[in-house]
């Protein structure tokens, strides 16, 4: 790559992702214009449908307590000690040891009981695609957008629901979006997730 002022820009962008570039889709809106390779007017009504400024922390944020390449004010699991163990002594450290998969996922999640630690799951999944729906799941819970919470939501016959439960209880090859045709592969739900900027 040449240095020059005019490869500054997109080293950056590749580094890293602007504020106003996070945006999302509903799981119905982006499986119908991608998944499905949409024809142009439902891409446009995809598009259109975008909620912008969905700021959060990646995956790897959540694995590792950072903000690297994020424009979030404080780690992740600093903001669950502050939103939910304030009053400990050490609410950082409190949520690592004490936030379990239950907690999250009241639904459930596909493999596991509910008593699991998150920290340490999240952590021990690597890029599995259970982790991504952890860390999304996180994002809508604890992240200042409320935006992120509102992506995941979905209409079904009794009213919203949030799709990271619904992709955590059922899991790969057997989770379909709302009104889909298809089940969704794990592949299918990390592009997702990741390309919506959720996860």
């Amino acid at each position: 790559m040449k240095l020059g002022a005019s490869t500054v820009p997109v080293t950056l962008t590749l580094a890293s992702r602007p504020v106003m570039a996070w945006h999302c889709n509903t799981t119905s809106a982006w499986g119908s214009a991608i998944l499905l390779n949409g024809v142009a007017s439902v891409q446009a009504r995809a598009v259109a449908a975008q909620l912008q400024g969905t700021e959060c922390w990646y995956l790897a944020n959540w694995q590792n307590d950072s903000t690297t390449n994020t424009n979030m004010g404080q780690s992740p699991w600093t903001a669950v000690g502050s939103a939910k163990y304030a009053s400990k002594n050490n609410p950082t450290s409190y949520a690592k040891s004490n936030l379990t998969i239950s907690m999250i996922f009241p639904k459930g999640m596909l493999g596991y009981n509910g008593t699991e630690n998150v920290y340490t799951t999240i952590k021990n999944l690597g890029t599995n695609y259970k982790a991504y729906v952890m860390a999304a799941r996180l994002n809508a819970i604890y992240s200042s957008s409320s935006n992120v919470a509102q992506c995941t939501m979905s209409a079904g016959t009794t009213g919203s629901v949030d799709m990271t439960q619904e992709m955590a209880k059922l899991g790969e090859g057997v989770f379909k979006p709302t009104n889909a045709a298809t089940a969704w592969t794990a592949q299918n739900i990390i592009s997702y997730l990741t390309l919506n900027y959720l996860a």
